[in-house]
C-alpha cells in the first residue's frame, strides 16, 4: 500500500508530508506518516493525530479531523475525544505556523 505525499500550500514552506491510511471493516487499522522533510509542528500533529485515530471507527475520525479543521478556523470545536490535539488550539494566532497543522489535517481528510 503506498503512502499519498501531500504539500504545504504555503509558498514560503517546504514542508511535505508521506501518509499511509489501511482500513479494514470500517475502521483505520493502520495509520502512518513521514514527515522528514516537515518542520517540528507538522510533525507533531501527525503524530498526535496518527496515533489517536489508528483503530478507530472511520467516522470517528471523520468527527475529529471536521473538529480539528474547526479549531484552525476558529470555529466552535470539541476535542474531547483528542485531547492532545488541544496543544495546538492558539495556532491561527500563528499564522505563518497554521499551515504546519493544516497540511497534517487536510492530508489525512483526503485519504
Amino acid at each position: 500500500m503506498p503512502f499519498s505525499t501531500f504539500r504545504s500550500l504555503d509558498a514560503g514552506c517546504g514542508d511535505v508530508i508521506h501518509l499511509l491510511i489501511k482500513t479494514k471493516d470500517n475502521y483505520l487499522e493502520k495509520c502512518l506518516f513521514s514527515g522528514q522533510q516537515s518542520c517540528l509542528i507538522t510533525v507533531a500533529a501527525a503524530n498526535i493525530l496518527c496515533s489517536s485515530l489508528e483503530g478507530k471507527k472511520i467516522d470517528f475520525a471523520r468527527e475529529i479531523l471536521n473538529n480539528c479543521q474547526a479549531m484552525t478556523e476558529k470555529k466552535d470545536y470539541k476535542l474531547d475525544n483528542c485531547p492532545d490535539f488541544q496543544v495546538f488550539s492558539d495556532i491561527s494566532q500563528f499564522p505563518h505556523r497554521l499551515e504546519c497543522v493544516k497540511l497534517v489535517i487536510r492530508g489525512l481528510t483526503n485519504i
